[in-house]
This record gives C-alpha cells, structure tokens and sequence, in this order.
C-alpha cells in the first residue's frame, strides 16, 4: 500500500533485490543511491522535499560514518 502499483517494479526488479526508498507521509516517492559522497536520489515525478531529505542523508552518514551530501 505505500508503492503506487506503477512504481512497483522501480523497488522491486525481481530477484530478490529491493532498492532503498525515499518515503514522503508513508509513501514511496523515490529511490536512492550512494554514489561516493553524494547521494542520488530518483524521484517517482514529484519533488522530495530537500529539507528533510538532507536531514535524513545527515542520519544514514552518521549510521555509516562518513560525510554525505544530496
């Protein structure tokens, strides 16, 4: 219920893999990445809202313990 179905196979490719998902109010609104320092984001259309999309990349840098940026 949190992935619209047409964004399904975005998350879920198949073969046991799932991509990380950027949740906006409890639904899927993206995928992301880490890609060196920075982290990618790819949006399902509308905007992640960058405030707390930064807060949140701030959070996974410190989980991994290295500097990250959107």
């Amino acid at each position: 219920h949190a992935v619209a179905p047409e964004h399904a196979r975005r998350i879920w490719p198949g073969g046991g893999w799932i991509h990380p998902v950027v949740l906006v109010d409890g639904m899927a609104a993206g995928t992301w990445r880490i890609d060196g320092a920075p982290v990618v984001v790819e949006p399902f259309g509308a905007q992640v809202p960058e405030r707390a999309l930064a807060a949140e990349v701030q959070d996974v840098g410190r989980f991994l313990g290295r500097e990250l940026a959107v």
